[in-house]
């Protein structure tokens, strides 16, 4: 049994059920994975040091609801602080049944392609693939090109040192998940705006003004708690219906997309240091994304970048 386990439990397990803001009231999932590095010119995904990575599971621990980390029938790498939170009832685990078909390190990639799909029809939770890299990673028969809106938060998220121990993690998440939750609901806004078809610019304007505060006050919750401080940046992708992607062309908005959702450096949240690179901005592009999503405003890629990591541990008060 970990440290504070028994003590917490019953805390925790209350405090990962998502207060009820507006109409936004389903929980969000991420679908996690061992570490894997994508070599495009040699057509190889390769495994990292075995587990999950760090970072991405404290980060996804903070930002979402509930973290799924798919096995398989063919290999496995096991993972103690998975096994932890599973435990606690913020993870799970499905099995899915995979052919041996490509390399071992590919299977793992599979895994989590086929594991988000079946949980598409999920009545209580929106699950998004996650992965620690600058665009999803996949073998190519299981993606497609397609237009879509990616939302990025270039260096504005704080996510805890990697050697912070869950328990004293979830303890924060419990007393600040109003925040976090809160930042989340703001996404889904700037989602919204871009999905209507009414006033286009002020649903914009408003909707980005309000996430540009939600940034703020994660920011400073996390700066009252952590000694030390990871920078990371954050890109998360939306699937359109097809008819708003004609509409969006077909009004224009296709060359003039970023303009319209690009705001100032948040030097405020930021810090000078970082403040040219640190933006909110959302593109209309092309991007890839796992064959058979639904034609449906769908979240379906959360993508993280590590700016800076420093070990730290949580502030006693």
């Amino acid at each position: 049994m970990w440290r504070g386990q028994w003590v917490r439990r019953e805390h925790i397990m209350r405090t990962v059920q998502p207060n009820m803001v507006g109409s936004m009231a389903l929980k969000r999932g991420i679908v996690l994975g061992p570490n894997v590095s994508v070599n495009v010119a040699e057509n190889r995904i390769s495994t990292g040091e075995g587990g999950s990575s760090s970072s991405l599971l404290r980060h996804s621990l903070l930002y979402f609801d509930k973290i799924e980390w798919p096995t398989n029938n063919l290999i496995q790498i096991g993972d103690p602080e998975i096994d932890q939170l599973i435990s606690l009832g913020v993870a799970q685990s499905t099995k899915a049944r995979l052919d041996l078909n490509g390399n071992w390190a590919e299977l793992y990639v599979r895994a989590q392609f086929q594991t988000y799909q079946a949980l598409a029809s999920d009545k209580d939770y929106v699950w998004t693939i996650g992965q620690q890299a600058n665009i999803l990673n996949g073998p190519q028969e299981l993606l497609e090109d397609t237009q879509a809106f990616e939302i990025e938060l270039n260096g504005l998220l704080p996510t805890p040192p990697s050697d912070i121990a869950l328990d004293e993690l979830l303890e924060f998440k419990a007393k600040r998940y109003d925040e976090y939750a809160d930042l989340r609901i703001k996404i889904d806004e700037i989602a919204d705006a871009v999905n209507a078809s009414g006033n286009f610019p002020r649903a914009k304007d408003a909707a980005v003004h309000r996430l540009t505060q939600a940034i703020e006050a994660v920011q400073k919750v996390s700066a009252e708690t952590w000694v030390n401080r990871v920078s990371s940046s954050m890109k998360y992708s939306f699937n359109l219906k097809n008819a708003m992607v004609e509409y969006l062309k077909g009004a224009g908005f296709a060359s003039t997309f970023a303009a319209a959702f690009h705001m100032p450096a948040l030097a405020i949240v930021a810090g000078a240091a970082n403040a040219a690179r640190s933006v909110v901005s959302v593109d209309l592009k092309t991007l890839v994304k796992p064959k058979g999503l639904p034609d449906a405003l769908t979240p379906y890629a959360y993508l993280l970048e590590v700016e800076r990591e420093f070990p730290g541990t949580l502030k006693k008060k």
